[in-house]
């Protein structure tokens, strides 16, 4: 079976807990848990895809990114954000970014919100310890 629903592997522990039937806690032993932050996908393992509901963002190393519908926002460590659209370039040839500034902002805008809100550091971090 092909599915063509957008999907990543932080989707995996919100499918294994959305087939075994139980939900992420809120809170563990007195302490407030970071929520879940991804999607089931067990309807596309029934064949029945569903659209992703929230947009996709990922950091690793400094690159980092979104992906939100046909749209997605990518930024190589060092390098300015590329802007794509995945529907009629899934290759990510065609950067659109100077000819969708207000998209590129926008998208932009909420992947900072998101990296405030899960904690992500800026790259390269910054050592402390003299060890």
């Amino acid at each position: 079976m092909l599915s063509h629903r957008i999907s990543h592997v932080i989707d995996i522990m919100a499918t294994c807990l959305d087939v075994a039937g139980v939900r992420y806690p809120a809170m563990y032993d007195g302490n407030e848990i970071t929520p879940l932050e991804g999607e089931s996908f067990r309807t596309a393992l029934s064949g029945k895809a569903r659209p992703r509901e929230r947009p996709l963002f990922w950091e690793h190393h400094g690159n980092r990114g979104m992906r939100d519908s046909e749209w997605k926002l990518v930024q190589k460590t060092g390098s300015d954000w590329e802007l794509y659209n995945m529907s009629r370039d899934r290759t990510e040839l065609d950067d659109l970014s100077a000819s969708n500034r207000a998209m590129r902002a926008g998208m932009i805008k909420r992947y900072e919100a998101w990296a405030a809100r899960c904690g992500v550091l800026p790259w390269p971090l910054a050592r402390t310890d003299k060890t």
